[in-house]
Order: structure tokens, then sequence, then C-alpha cells
């Protein structure tokens, strides 16, 4: 999915852009299994149903169609077709938050931006987010989907 551009910019970009009024979770990748995309969207609507004022936003980072019914499935987030690649850097720039739950992941790249946005970009504690952020510190590493649910509370009464 990476263009190529740089984090420098990518950074700069977010540094520039307004959020969005209402806190956005953001959910960008490839709807495949190993990005685990339907625990993601259901923590993201968990959260949604404890009465939280949020919204959730997924789009897809390849030209793969989405999964049929996904919009009844998961009715609480809005799904953003494919986009340009300034589209998609300005979209995870006015997000607040996003979650990674993938098994593995090979470059990284989309999580990449999303980190270099300097928003808060919930992990998985795996050797592939290890590697990524090369800092066993980040603050955003979880170990359990509870872990997960109680960062994103935290992150959100911020």
């Amino acid at each position: 999915r990476s263009q190529g551009i740089p984090a420098k910019r990518v950074s700069e970009y977010a540094d520039s852009v307004e959020k969005f009024d209402k806190f956005t979770y953001v959910f960008s990748a490839r709807f495949n299994g190993n990005k685990q995309w339907e625990k993601v969207l259901g923590v993201y609507e968990d959260i949604f149903r404890m009465g939280r004022d949020v919204q959730i936003k997924a789009v897809s980072t390849s030209s793969s169609p989405l999964p049929l019914d996904i919009d009844k499935r998961f009715s609480k987030v809005e799904f953003i077709p494919t986009q340009s690649y300034a589209d998609y850097i300005d979209l995870i720039s006015r997000s607040h938050v996003a979650v990674s739950m993938s098994v593995d992941e090979g470059f990284s790249f989309g999580w990449s931006e999303h980190i270099c946005t300097g928003n808060p970009v919930l992990l998985p504690n795996k050797s592939w987010a290890l590697g990524l952020v090369e800092d066993k510190d980040y603050p955003f590493l979880y170990n359990s989907e509870v872990e997960l649910i109680a960062m994103l509370k935290w992150i959100f009464c911020k």
C-alpha cells in the first residue's frame, strides 16, 4: 500500500490537520483473516455500545471488495471505499486511535504510517510489532483483549 511517502512528510501532514470532531477509531488494512478485522471491529462496536460518543471508520487498503454483508454485521462502522493515498493519509491523520490485532505482519507499511501520525496505535505484544516500534516499552502494546479494551477506554477518557 505504501507509496514511499517519507515518515517526516506523513508526520508533518498529520500535525497540520484538525482531528475529526467526534472521537474516531479507525481500522485500515486488508480485510483478511490474518488482520483479524472482525475482532477489531467487534471491539470498536463494544466500546460504542458502552455509551461512548464515538465514530468508527474502516477502509480497505487493497482493491479487494469488502466481505459480503459486512455493513449488516457491523452496523456502527462507516465503511469507506478504497481511497487515494492522500485521502488515506488524511483519514488516519484525522482519526484519534488505531488498533491492530494482526497475527503476523510482513513490512508493516500501514502501521508505520499510523505511527507517523502521532496517534496511539495499539499493537499486540508480538515480535512483528516489537520490531516495528523498536521499543519494548512502547506504551500501546497489549497482551490480551481485556488489556486492549482497557487501553481504548483510557485513551478515550484522556
